[in-house]
């Protein structure tokens, strides 16, 4: 929340900006109660030089890809159904943007995600696959994490 800008760590400059507790809070139950019809990442990788510096001149932006599920997993503590995951992070933004939603099927391209929900780790510079390492998240403890990702033929872990 916005009390992590007390320090002016650079790392929680990102726009929009950190909202308050409260805010937050409204934003969960808006997810939950289907309000909000889309979850995603803000992905804003920034170099080194442009987020180690005086936070008025700092870059927004935070690495989201590695640690999002995690975040989510995490924040929502088990009060987001599986259903309700498949909704706000596949369906509804292909719905959205008229976009095929892809199937399982044999001969068909690969696009899919296999991931732990009760997972335990820690998201530390390992687990960054981005050039950039700009997240506030490094060293903390997550439960729920992405193992792998298919899409069009390729994977990652």
């Amino acid at each position: 929340d916005d009390t992590s800008l007390d320090g002016f760590d650079s790392l929680f400059k990102v726009k929009p900006p950190l909202r308050t507790s409260e805010d937050i809070r409204a934003l969960k139950e808006a997810v939950l109660d289907g309000t909000i019809d889309v979850v995603c990442s803000d992905h804003c990788p920034e170099d080194v030089e442009s987020k180690d510096v005086e936070f008025d001149y700092a870059a927004y932006g935070m690495i989201g890809l590695e640690s999002f599920y995690g975040v989510l997993n995490t924040t929502f503590d088990g009060k987001l159904s599986e259903e309700r995951l498949y909704e706000v992070l596949v369906l509804n933004p292909r719905r959205i943007l008229n976009l095929e939603v892809p199937i399982i099927k044999e001969g068909a391209p690969s696009n899919f995600t296999l991931y732990n929900p009760g997972l335990e780790w820690v998201f530390d510079k390992k687990a960054v696959k981005s050039l950039s390492a700009n997240s506030p998240f490094l060293g903390t403890k997550f439960k729920g994490k992405v193992i792998l990702s298919g899409n069009q033929g390729g994977f990652s872990e």
